[in-house]
C-alpha cells in the first residue's frame, strides 16, 4: 500500500504507473506492413491479402538480396527469430519496396519504448529506421533485455525526468550508453503537482480537469518550455548515432519531443497525432495489468475520481494538438516555429531531411 500512494503522487507527466483500463484501444499509425514478435517467433502483417517476396537482415544495410522468401495470398507471415531484432525488405505484387522491423520494442516493464523509423514523410520519404527511439523509464530491464538493448546501438539517452523521478528509478542502461539528463520540469514545480495529487485522492479532481490539466501543459511545452526542448532537440539531431529520449511514461513530454522531430522530417500532423495516440495502444497490456492495483487504490481513497486518473495516464490527440495551436496562433506556424523557437535553419532542416529519411 505504501507503493501504491508512492504511485498515486506522480500525477500528469510524472505518473509511469497506476492506470486503468480502457477498451476499444485500437492501432492508430497505419502501417502497410506492421511486424511483432516473441522470444522465438516473429510476425509480419500486410495491410492487404497478397503475394510477396521478403527479405530478411540484421540491419537495414544488411538485407540478405540473395534469400527471398516468397509468400502467396497471404496477410499474414510467421517466422522463426533468427536475430535480436530483424529487419525486413517486403516486396508486393507492384514491385514496391518497403522496409520494416518491429517498432515497439518488446520489453516488459518497459512499456512505450519504440522506432520512429519507417514513418512516412509528405514528400514520399520514410524516417530512418533505428536513430531515433522514443521510451518511458528504463529502471527495470532484465540481462535478456540489456542484451536486446545493447543490440540497438544507443549512444545517447536524454532523460527528460525531474531529479526526483531519476532518483526515484534510475535508469538501467547497457556499458558504453552515455546518459544525459536534461529536465523539463525543476523542482519548483513539486508543490503543484502535490495539490494535484491531494485533489486526484480526495475525489475533486474530474476528468474534464485531467484533459484541461494535460493541454495546459502541452500548451506550456510549446511556449514556457521551448528553449529545453531546443537544446535537446539539437544535440539529438548533431547525433548521427542512434539516440534514446524519454520522460517517466514515454507519453507527455516524449510525446512533445516526438511531434518536433516527425515535423523536422516533414511528416504530415495527422501521420504525428496517429503516431502519439499508439502510446494507448503500446501500453494496453501494461493498463489491463494494472487493474488489481487500481481497485486497491480506489478502495484507500474512495472518493476519487477514476476516469480521471485515466485520462491522466492515457494520451488523446487533443492533448498535443493544443501544443500545435500554440505554434500555430502565436508562432505562424510549424515552419516559423522550428526555424525560430526550435533554431533550426531552412538550410539545416533540408540537411537533416537528407540525412535521417530515404527513398
Amino acid at each position: 500500500m505504501k507503493n501504491l500512494k508512492n504511485n498515486i503522487a506522480l500525477t500528469v507527466a510524472f505518473m509511469p504507473l497506476f492506470i486503468f483500463a480502457q477498451t476499444n484501444i485500437k492501432q492508430t499509425l497505419q502501417e502497410t506492413v506492421s511486424v511483432s514478435s516473441d522470444d522465438k517467433t516473429i510476425t509480419l502483417k500486410f495491410n492487404e491479402v497478397g503475394d510477396y517476396v521478403i527479405y530478411e537482415g540484421r540491419s537495414v544495410g544488411s538485407i540478405d538480396w540473395n534469400s527471398p522468401v516468397n509468400v502467396k495470398n497471404t496477410a499474414v507471415y510467421t517466422a522463426e527469430k533468427k536475430s535480436l531484432r530483424p529487419f525486413y525488405a517486403v516486396v508486393n505484387y507492384k514491385k514496391d519496396t518497403v522496409m520494416v522491423a518491429e517498432r515497439k520494442i518488446p520489453f516488459k516493464k518497459t512499456a512505450n519504448f519504440r522506432d520512429l523509423g519507417g514513418i512516412e514523410t509528405q514528400d514520399g520519404r520514410f524516417v530512418q529506421w533505428g536513430k531515433f527511439y522514443r521510451s518511458d523509464a528504463m529502471a527495470s530491464f532484465t540481462s535478456e533485455e540489456l542484451e536486446r538493448y545493447a543490440a540497438l546501438n544507443v549512444a545517447k539517452v536524454f532523460d527528460m525526468r525531474s531529479t526526483n523521478e531519476v532518483k526515484q528509478a534510475p535508469n538501467m542502461l547497457p556499458k558504453g550508453v552515455q546518459n544525459i539528463h536534461v529536465p523539463i520540469f525543476d523542482e519548483m514545480h513539486s508543490s503543484m503537482f502535490a495539490g494535484i495529487e491531494e485533489k486526484m485522492k480526495n475525489g475533486t479532481l474530474t476528468e474534464k480537469d485531467a484533459a484541461e490539466l494535460l493541454m495546459v501543459g502541452n500548451k506550456q511545452f510549446a511556449s514556457e518550455y521551448a528553449a529545453k526542448f531546443k537544446g535537446i532537440l539539437q544535440q539529438m539531431l548533431a547525433t548521427e548515432e542512434p539516440v534514446v529520449f524519454h520522460c517517466s511514461a514515454g507519453k507527455d513530454r516524449t510525446g512533445f519531443m516526438s511531434a518536433m522531430i516527425l515535423s523536422t522530417l516533414n511528416v504530415d500532423r495527422e501521420t504525428i497525432y496517429d503516431e502519439y495516440e499508439m502510446t494507448n495502444f503500446y501500453t494496453k497490456d501494461k493498463i489491463k495489468g494494472m487493474m488489481e492495483q487500481a481497485e486497491k487504490g480506489k478502495s484507500m481513497f474512495p472518493g476519487m475520481d477514476t476516469k480521471a486518473l485515466a485520462k491522466l495516464m492515457t494520451v488523446d490527440r487533443e492533448f498535443l494538438k493544443a501544443a500545435f495551436d500554440i505554434i500555430d496562433s502565436q508562432f505562424g506556424g510549424i515552419d516559423q516555429y522550428l526555424k525560430n523557437q526550435m533554431g533550426i535553419s531552412d538550410q539545416d532542416r533540408k540537411k537533416l531531411i537528407d540525412t535521417y529519411t530515404y527513398r
